[in-house]
C-alpha cells in the first residue's frame, strides 16, 4: 500500500473508513468488505502482478476518504443545530479536506517522479524490436515468458517481422529450467539459425554449444559448429589472443553498471589461472571497476561481464582496458603493455540519491539500483530467520532475485534464492524510496558453528548480478553472524 500512499495518508484512510461507518453504516461496510475481500483474493493469488491487481482497493481506499471527510463535520457536530456550530461543522470538513490535500500533496512530491520516469520507460520495447530486427526471418528465437510476450506484441500488432519464430521456452517437469532451456536451444541449433535471449551459461556449454553476442541486442546466437576467427586485437604470452570487446557505452553514470561481450581465443591448454580482465583505473592506477574471467578450455570462448562506476569515481574520460593475468603476475601483450584500450568511456555524476550515511550504520549500495539499509538474524532451534531491509534508489524496471549463502565450518552450506518478500514483491514493482522487507528462512539442523552470510542480487533473466558499490566489501557482501 505504500508504494501508493504514504503513511500519514493512510492513517487518514484509516479514520475516514471508520468515519464512514458511523455515518453510513451500509454502504461504509459494503466498500470495506469490497477492499479487504479483493485483497485478500489478490495477496493469496501470489502473482508478480499483485501490485495492479491490487489497484481496485486503492480507489475504493480514495472513495472511504472523499466520503469521510465529507461527513467528519456533520458527525462531531450531529447534536448542534444553531447556526454558527453548522458553520463549525463545516469548518472540521474544510479543515480535514485541507489535510488529505497537504498529504495528497506530499505523496506526489515523492511518488511522482518515478511514476513519470515509469511511464516514459521503452526499455522492454527497445530490447525486443533490436532482438527482431537483429536475426534473420528464418530464425527461432528461444525466450522466457517475459521476454517472449513484448515480440508476440510487435509481430501481432504492428507485423513486425512477423516471420521470426519466437518461442516461449516453458518449464518441463521437475527438470531445472536452465537445462530445458539450453536443451531446447541445442535441438535447434543444427536446423534452422537459432538465437537465446537468455544466457545460461554452464548449461550451454554442456550441450557443446559457441555462442555469441547479437550486435545491439539483448540476445545470443548459438551453433553447434567451431566459431571462425578472426585476427586477434592484441596477444598476451603468445598464447592469449583478444577477438572482440562488444557492447560498451560510451557514456555512464557513476553509479551505473554496463556489460561488455568479450570473446578470445586460447591457443594450446591454458596454465591453469589463466585470465582476462577487463578494467577502468583511477587516476593513481588503482582499479576503479573490474571484471575477471578465468579460462579453462582450449579455442574461442566468449563472456558477457559486467562493470560498475564507483559512486567517487571524478567525471572524466577513461580508458577501457583489457588485460591477461595469471596470478599476481600481469602477462605483457604484444604491444609492450600489460593492457590494451578498447575503448573510451565517459564518466558522468550520479542522478541517483543515496540514502544518508552514518559511521554506525551505513547502507550498501548494490550499483544504482537498490541498497541494503539494515538486516537482522534470529535463530530458533534448527530455524534460522535472515531479515533484509532493502531500499529502492531508483524506479527498477529489472526483474532481480536475492540471494542469500550461508556457509560455516566443515563445508556447511545453505542457499536460498528467491524474488523479494518471500516471493510477494518482485523488484519490477518497485519505486525511489520503496522499503521492503525481505525474508529468508533456512533449516540449520543442529550446526552450532560460526556462520557467515553472502547477499547476490542478480538479474532473473539474464543471470548478472549487480555489483555491491562499497569499499567494505570489495569482493562480494559477506556478514558474519554473531553466535
Amino acid at each position: 500500500m505504500q508504494f501508493q500512499f504514504g503513511v500519514p495518508l493512510l492513517v487518514l484512510m484509516g479514520l475516514a473508513t471508520l468515519v464512514v461507518i458511523w455515518r453510513k453504516r451500509g454502504l461504509g461496510l459494503v466498500l470495506l468488505a469490497a477492499c479487504v475481500l479483493h485483497l485478500f483474493i489478490t495477496l493469496t493469488y501470489r502473482a508478480p502482478q499483485t501490485v495492479e491487481y491490487a489497484m481496485p482497493c486503492w480507489v475504493i481506499a480514495c472513495v472511504l476518504l472523499g466520503i469521510g471527510i465529507r461527513e467528519a463535520g456533520p458527525l462531531l457536530m450531529r447534536h448542534v443545530h444553531d447556526a454558527s456550530r453548522r458553520l463549525t461543522a463545516s469548518r472540521v470538513t474544510v479543515l480535514a479536506g485541507l489535510i488529505a490535500f497537504i498529504l495528497v500533496g506530499r505523496d506526489l512530491r515523492n511518488r511522482l517522479p518515478s511514476f513519470i520516469t515509469l511511464a516514459q520507460d521503452r526499455s522492454t520495447r527497445t530490447a525486443a524490436e533490436a532482438v527482431l530486427r537483429g536475426v534473420e526471418d528464418t530464425s527461432i528465437v528461444w525466450s522466457q515468458w517475459h521476454q517472449a510476450t513484448p515480440m508476440w506484441a510487435l509481430q501481432t500488432v504492428e507485423q513486425l517481422r512477423p516471420a521470426v519464430n519466437v518461442q516461449y521456452s516453458y518449464p518441463d517437469g521437475a527438470e531445472p529450467y536452465e537445462t530445458t532451456f539450453a536443451r531446447r536451444a541445442a535441438a535447434s541449433a543444427p536446423i534452422t539459425p537459432t538465437f537465446i535471449t537468455s544466457f545460461f551459461e554452464a548449461e550451454l556449454a554442456a550441450q557443446a554449444l559457441q555462442v555469441m553476442p547479437l550486435a545491439d541486442a539483448p540476445a545470443w546466437r548459438v551453433v553447434t559448429s567451431t566459431l571462425p576467427v578472426s585476427k586477434p586485437l592484441a596477444t598476451w604470452d603468445d598464447r592469449i589472443g583478444l577477438v572482440s570487446v562488444q557492447g560498451a557505452p560510451q557514456q555512464v553514470e557513476a553509479g551505473a553498471m554496463f556489460d561488455v561481450d568479450v570473446s578470445w581465443q586460447m591457443q594450446g591448454s591454458p596454465i591453469a589461472g589463466d585470465s582476462i580482465t577487463v578494467r577502468i583505473l583511477r587516476l593513481d592506477g588503482r582499479a576503479a571497476t573490474n571484471a575477471d574471467v578465468q579460462l579453462t578450455q582450449t579455442g574461442i570462448g566468449f563472456k558477457r561481464v559486467s562493470l560498475a562506476a564507483p559512486y567517487d569515481l571524478p567525471p572524466g574520460e577513461y580508458d577501457l582496458l583489457v588485460g591477461a593475468y595469471n596470478g599476481p603476475t600481469m602477462y605483457q601483450a604484444n604491444t609492450g603493455q600489460p593492457f590494451v584500450s578498447v575503448g573510451k568511456l565517459q564518466v558522468a555524476p550520479t542522478s541517483v540519491r543515496l540514502p544518508p550515511q552514518s559511521a554506525d550504520q551505513r547502507a550498501i549500495p548494490f550499483a544504482n539500483q537498490m541498497a541494503l539499509a539494515g538486516y537482522t538474524t534470529q535463530r530458533n532451534g534448527s530455524r534460522l530467520s535472515i531479515d533484509l531491509d532493502w531500499l529502492a534508489l531508483q524506479p527498477l524496471t529489472e526483474d532481480y532475485k536475492i540471494s542469500v549463502r550461508l556457509a560455516g565450518d566443515n563445508g556447511f552450506q545453505r542457499a536460498h534464492d528467491g524474488v523479494p518478500a518471500l516471493g510477494a514483491v518482485p523488484t519490477l514493482k518497485w519505486i525511489e524510496g520503496s522499503r521492503i522487507a525481505d525474508r529468508h528462512v533456512f533449516d540449520v539442523g543442529d550446526y552450532a558453528g560460526p556462520l557467515t552470510f553472502e547477499i547476490v542480487v542478480y538479474n532473473q533473466i539474464t543471470r548478472i548480478p549487480l555489483i555491491p558499490l562499497d569499499e567494505r566489501f570489495p569482493d562480494g557482501v559477506r556478514i558474519e553472524i554473531s553466535s
